[in-house]
């Protein structure tokens, strides 16, 4: 039997923010390897700075709750360029998963062809391999535009081969 969740998409705003920073430092802190040994202080006050970063850099759709859009169910933190796209972060509140929501956001992102990502966990790594996604993992991306140019170049130019 399939699980049916009536939710909405909208854009993050500021008051968002509170939620999405807090959600994404503390679950990637969980669930990615690279952090597992790093004391908690060390983390948060390196990581932070990059996760406002993406934030602030990046568009942010929400999956909310049809009949209050203030409760936040999931979100997707990415940017598309011409040739790619990177998704910083993709998160679905626990009691959630399961209900296609990440699917969801990630249809509505309208993806390129390319897709990298800049943070990555356990979580997502299985995820994007059951959705036969082809991701990259790249973790400069999570430092702000300076790759822009550099990818689009090279993506491009392989585009305009036979």
């Amino acid at each position: 039997m399939s699980k049916k969740l009536i939710c909405n998409l909208r854009p993050a705003s500021q008051s968002d923010e509170p939620l999405i920073l807090s959600s994404w430092l503390k679950s990637a802190y969980n669930l990615c390897p690279a952090f597992r040994d790093m004391p908690k202080s060390l983390y948060f006050g390196l990581h932070e700075p990059a996760v406002k970063l993406s934030l602030a850099t990046s568009d942010t759709l929400l999956a909310v709750d049809a009949e209050d859009p203030t409760h936040i169910l999931g979100y997707l933190v990415y940017k598309n360029y011409p040739f790619f796209s990177v998704i910083h972060y993709i998160y679905v509140k626990q009691q959630f998963r399961g209900f296609k929501i990440s699917s969801y956001l990630l249809n509505e992102a309208d993806l390129r062809q390319y897709i990298f990502t800049s943070h990555e966990t356990l979580d997502s790594q299985k995820f994007f391999n059951t959705k036969g996604l082809p991701t990259f993992h790249v973790p400069h991306f999570r430092h702000g535009e300076w790759h822009e140019t550099q990818v689009n170049l090279f993506l491009s130019s392989r585009q305009s081969r036979p």
